[in-house]
């Protein structure tokens, strides 16, 4: 399932690198927002599958923060779910 999943997100990302304009104008119509705005922001977006120790250490922040903020009752160490 996993395997399948990566496979097609792969696919998707080809498509949209490969076509950029069809995938924009894909993705301001199906959210009901503006072409440009949405070509504005996919310059802010990393589309990779990669999670590098970076992001490891931006998720780390976010559980401690819902942690200290009532939204989770346990403490989580991010690394565990990651293989």
């Amino acid at each position: 399932m996993i395997g399948r999943f990566v496979e097609a997100q792969k696919r998707v990302a080809a498509f949209m690198k490969d076509n950029q304009d069809e995938a924009l104008q894909i993705v301001a119509e199906e959210l009901d927002l503006d072409e440009e705005a949405v070509r504005e922001m996919y310059a802010c977006y990393d589309f990779s599958m990669d999670v590098t120790d970076e992001d490891k250490k931006g998720f780390q922040k976010t559980a401690d923060f819902m942690l200290e903020s009532g939204m989770i009752e346990e403490e989580l160490n991010v690394n565990s779910l990651f293989l």
